[in-house]
Formats: C-alpha cells, structure tokens, sequence
C-alpha cells in the first residue's frame, strides 16, 4: 500500500492523475493520486461481497472481497472524478500557462 502503482500513469509521462486501477468493482477499493494509494494502509478495511445500501447516494455493490478504504463507495465514484477533474483544470488555469497539460 506504500509503494508507487506498477504501469500507472507516472510511467508513461503523466505527472498528475487520480485513478482507480480495476474501476469501481475490484480491490484494492481506493483511489491513486499521483500513483499512490489515497487511503493510508493502517485505515485499510475489507468489503465483502455484498451490497452496502447505507449509503447517501444509493446502492454500493461490491462484486469482489477485498482490501480499501473505509470511505469507499460506489455510488459517488463520478462524482469525485468529476470534482478532481474541475480542481485540476482549475489550478491549471490559475497559473496562466499556455502549454497543454
């Protein structure tokens, strides 16, 4: 859980990212900022199979047991993307730079 994701983004030329590595329904259950896991190891919890439906937005369905964050939740996984999109491209053009990404 501490060490840089293997093939991820950084490797091919990316310097930023925000990642899954299997999408919303396999573990590890977290994302990768920069090629690193975002949930700390000593928080980790195990998902069963199952369906989570305590949550705000919906049904969160966990096809595969394993490892994640304890935050995790299916049902708001665009929604996080959509908001690290909108800061990424919002620090990008608060520095004025005309150079793409």
């Amino acid at each position: 859980w501490t060490q840089a994701l293997i093939d991820g983004p950084q490797s091919i030329g990316f310097d930023n990212s925000f990642i899954t590595s299997e999408g919303i329904q396999r573990h590890p259950y977290s994302f990768f900022r920069d090629g690193y896991l975002t949930a700390d190891v000593s928080d980790a919890v195990w998902w069963e199979k199952k369906s989570y439906t305590n949550t705000a937005f919906g049904e969160s369905i966990v096809k595969f047991q394993g490892e994640g964050d304890p935050a995790w939740d299916s049902t708001k996984y665009n929604q996080i993307l959509v908001n690290e999109t909108e800061a990424f491209l919002d620090k990008y053009l608060a520095k004025g730079s005309t150079d793409p990404f």
